[in-house]
């Protein structure tokens, strides 16, 4: 059996490139989180009672959680009663789109509540903007706010 020449050894390797990449392509692919996102342990929802929609009213929409990313804000300056908040399972500007006028609440650790509003959607990733009646502090960065 002839030896095999380099050309030889070099199409074996990216055949073995081509299938190690295609065994991790096949897999469940995960977005990756952002560096900025404190891991947030998950509590088990509870079973939702739907009522029977009566005439003329319509039906509440679920609350939802987000997370609030930063300050609105450009190169030189920060809007403080502006925030941009991420949240779970909206990857997309059609689906950030549903929220806009809905009211957000942010919880102090003290049990104030600011409240505020989905303005509009903010990029093509699905995060929101929000503008709330006074400024949160610094430290609300990173911790939930609800969506109704």
């Amino acid at each position: 059996m002839p030896e095999k020449t380099e050309a030889d050894k070099a199409v074996e390797a990216a055949e073995k490139a081509i299938k190690e990449t295609e065994k991790l392509m096949s897999g469940k692919e995960t977005k990756p989180k952002p560096r900025h996102v404190k891991p947030v342990i998950k509590k088990p929802k509870k079973a939702a009672v739907r009522k029977k929609p009566t005439g003329g009213k319509k039906e509440k929409q679920p609350a939802e959680t987000g997370i609030i990313i930063s300050f609105r804000r450009g190169r030189h300056t920060q809007r403080t009663n502006q925030f941009l908040v991420e949240v779970e399972g909206v990857d997309s500007r059609a689906k950030a789109a549903r929220f806009v006028g809905r009211k957000v609440v942010w919880t102090s650790p003290g049990r104030k509540r600011i409240t505020g509003k989905v303005s509009s959607p903010h990029g093509n990733s699905g995060i929101l903007r929000i503008r709330f009646e006074k400024g949160l502090p610094g430290t609300a960065l990173t911790t939930r706010v609800t969506i109704r």
